[in-house]
């Protein structure tokens, strides 16, 4: 009587300790379960703002080439303006010291032709 008194605890406590066994496997199943699908749902997120901020990027980046291809044309412009205005100003001076080189020579040929026409008279 004992002995199958025991052997009936020991079995129930064998059963006790199977079932605790099993709702532990079950609850450790369900918090890795639960555990993976916020890692998934993290992961998501992650890759949503991920693209989100290269989409952003992306814009940003052709933003800043178009305002830096202004930026290039209008200071071409500018150095193509002041090269031509300096050219101008240069071809202005070569034509008044032309100009001026003229004058003395037509000036030198009048006065030697009054000379020669008063010698003349």
């Amino acid at each position: 009587k004992e002995r199958d008194r025991l052997e009936t605890l020991h079995r129930s406590e064998r059963q006790r300790i199977e079932d605790m066994y099993g709702m532990q496997v079950m609850d450790d199943s369900r918090k890795l379960a639960n555990v993976q699908r916020e890692w998934a749902e993290k992961e998501e997120e992650l890759q949503r703002r991920h693209a989100t901020e290269m989409s952003r990027l992306r814009e940003q980046l052709e933003v800043e080439k178009e305002q830096w291809r202004i930026q290039v044309g209008e200071a071409m412009e500018k150095e193509k303006k002041e090269a031509m205005a300096k050219t101008k100003q240069e071809l202005d001076r070569q034509r008044d010291e032309e100009i001026e080189v003229v004058i003395c020579r037509l000036e030198e040929e009048a006065e030697a032709t009054r000379v020669r026409l008063k010698e003349e008279a």
